[in-house]
């Protein structure tokens, strides 16, 4: 029974925006209903006696007031729809209660406790008082009933009785089947955003992974493009020293590559830098952005790789972006 009602399930279906203006709108519709059918039969001179308007059509009000807020306290309608109202009204005022229309209400006194009610186990606890004390009213109403045919006839409606117990059960079962099934629904519902919302989060935890990732692989080009250009300084520096003074222009030579690899090495670490660093975290938009201004340098014959690369994923613009200086670099020595 648990199971049934969903006590140990931490899903609350949460009641959508103007709801409330529908559920008026609907009991409105039923009270008029209502009322309109208990003047049909106020209008029949054999019921008029029966129809009690200045007490009926308050109930039937009564009945449609707490319809309205059948979504906002389901279980509370439940109990006191359903429940009291019913038995009462059904009692007292019977051309009241058997108004279609106010069976429509008290149908969705239960079916919307089943839907709505985000106390379960309270709701399992108000239900099975509600069924059982409609079992009791009926079965006390057919005894009735019964006893005064046997009276009156000398036989029994055993048919009749069993006709409409039957067709309790198929109200009573219809309202706890749908609700049940319209709350099962709602929770499949919001089951499956979630998990969308969960795979769009891992989505985007991966890509800023995979970004991250190739910031680090970009800083170890960064670093071996560095340690390169540093040691080959290193070298043309130490050659020109020995050199100086026994061939100047070999020399002079050696220091303006050495200059050269130096400008060369602060020109692609700007352009790593500027390649790394996103104020809006996107790095393929300064990549992208980027990429005319580092091709300019070098011959457009000599770099027909690029263009099949515009409108890549960020990571690989990333990656051309900050891959290209060496590459132009390369072409521009070798």
């Amino acid at each position: 029974m648990r199971d049934f009602f969903g006590i140990d399930d931490d899903f609350v279906r949460e009641v959508p925006p103007g709801a409330l203006r529908t559920d008026i709108a609907i009991a409105l519709v039923l009270v008029v209903l209502s009322i309109s059918g208990l003047l049909g039969y106020y209008s029949i001179p054999d019921y008029r006696a029966e129809a009690h308007l200045a007490w009926s059509i308050p109930m039937i009000l009564l009945a449609g007031g707490m319809i309205a807020v059948r979504r906002l306290f389901p279980v509370w309608v439940l109990l006191l729809c359903t429940g009291v109202h019913f038995v009462a009204v059904g009692s007292l005022l019977p051309l009241a209660a058997i108004q279609p229309a106010m069976q429509v209400l008290y149908f969705l006194g239960l079916y919307s406790a089943m839907a709505w009610a985000r106390n379960r186990e309270a709701l399992m606890l108000a239900t099975i008082v509600v069924l059982l004390t409609m079992t009791a009213w009926v079965a006390l109403a057919f005894s009735v009933f019964g006893a005064l045919q046997i009276a009156e006839l000398g036989s029994s409606p055993i048919l009749l009785v069993i006709s409409q117990v039957l067709v309790n059960i198929a109200y009573f079962g219809a309202a706890t089947w749908l609700g049940r099934n319209a709350w099962l629904k709602a929770h499949g519902e919001a089951q499956l955003v979630r998990s969308r919302e969960l795979v769009e989060e891992q989505s985007r935890q991966l890509a800023e992974q995979a970004v991250a990732g190739e910031r680090i692989r970009i800083a170890r080009e960064l670093h071996d493009s560095l340690a390169h250009h540093v040691s080959l300084i290193g070298v043309q520096t130490a050659a020109a020293r020995r050199i100086m003074g026994k061939k100047p222009d070999e020399a002079r030579d050696s220091l303006l590559a050495a200059e050269r690899s130096a400008r060369q090495s602060v020109q692609e670490l700007r352009t790593m830098l500027g390649s790394l660093r996103s104020d809006e975290g996107d790095p393929a938009a300064s990549g992208l952005e980027s990429l005319p201004a580092l091709v300019g340098t070098t011959p457009r014959w000599a770099c027909p790789w690029m263009s099949p690369w515009w409108g890549k994923p960020p990571v690989w613009t990333l990656s051309v972006a900050c891959s290209q200086p060496r590459c132009s670099a390369s072409r521009r020595r070798h």
